[in-house]
């Protein structure tokens, strides 16, 4: 559901091959209360990777990748995904709107 949610986000924004979403310093940027170390960091880039695949049409195979990792940590590291992404996506948006006055 996170990963499904963290997509709408990217639609809403309008994150496109056209208008990308940098994803280069996005949890320091969206997510700055949560300070990740070694696999963690990789964790949840594969939840941001996934919901963008999720976004871009394709359903990532949760099963192959997650098998190694912790009950929940799943379903954890795809709810940051998705704050991260809706935090971006309102950014987006009001930035989108501050152009539209001027």
């Amino acid at each position: 559901m996170f990963l499904h949610l963290a997509a709408d986000a990217l639609d809403w924004c309008g994150a496109s091959r056209a208008e990308p979403l940098p994803l280069e310093g996005l949890r320091e940027r969206f997510l700055p209360e949560a300070t990740f170390r070694g696999r963690q960091n990789a964790k949840f880039q594969y939840a941001v990777l996934a919901a963008a695949g999720v976004h871009g049409g394709t359903e990532p195979d949760l099963l192959d990748e997650v098998t190694s990792w912790q009950t929940d940590d799943v379903w954890q590291y795809a709810m940051y995904a998705a704050v991260a992404y809706i935090r971006a996506a309102a950014s987006r948006a009001s930035q989108c709107a501050k152009h539209a006055r001027t």
